[in-house]
């Protein structure tokens, strides 16, 4: 079927070895959206983060919008939601819908899997990680899905203006050892002289969650 595949930040360059990466664009003129039937929002825990909100919201009768995300419920905006909270992230809910409909598996499709279950759970580490997460990256690698390329890829994921505000938020970061909470600050001049993209600033939060 003719899609489009949409995301306001284009994928950084660690990410090249995914397939099919470069159909992505963050260019909203090079489609009109009313000539879509049906829209899938994937893992943004409210719409506004999908920068597709006056889209969405002003859509034409008998557009049809599927959310699939492993956030809590922020914005009643979908017609259908397929929704996990408990799940390690939205990859490992799309794995299961795959399943489920029992869609063939191949190498392409356990790369794409992995990255974003290993992008989600910190390589497996985080707390939201569970047995059935464990049991779906084993299968992935059972697929073919190349472990070490993916984890070197993970780790690659800094730009120099990134950088520079992890060094901020880590000359601030301070740990409260009685109530087990690590805590730093990010002011709004710290981002105003620096390119950082969003996913650079949830690496952040991610890496406070793994701190006791």
């Amino acid at each position: 079927k003719p899609y489009a595949a949409y995301c306001h930040d284009l994928p950084p360059r660690q990410y090249s070895f995914l397939p099919h990466i470069e159909k992505i664009t963050n260019r909203k003129d090079a489609w009109d959206f009313a000539d879509f039937d049906v829209v899938v929002i994937l893992d943004c825990g409210q719409l506004s983060r999908s920068r597709l909100e006056n889209e969405v919201m002003s859509r034409a009768a008998g557009q049809y919008v599927i959310e699939i995300d492993h956030h809590p419920k922020m914005q009643d905006y979908a017609d259908l939601e397929i929704r996990n909270d408990k799940a390690s992230s939205t990859s490992e809910i799309l794995h299961d819908f795959l399943r489920t409909n029992m869609v063939k598996f191949n190498r392409n499709f356990a790369n794409c899997i992995l990255t974003g279950i290993l992008f989600d759970t910190g390589n497996l580490v985080f707390e939201s990680t569970s047995d059935h997460t464990i049991k779906i990256a084993s299968n992935m690698l059972l697929y073919g899905a190349r472990f070490p390329l993916i984890v070197d890829s993970l780790s690659r994921n800094k730009t120099i203006g990134g950088m520079k505000v992890w060094g901020r938020v880590m000359d601030r970061l301070r740990i409260n050892p009685r109530y087990g909470i690590a805590v730093t600050v990010l002011k709004l001049d710290d981002l105003e002289d620096q390119t950082v993209s969003d996913e650079e600033l949830e690496g952040i939060a991610n890496f406070l969650a793994t701190l006791s």
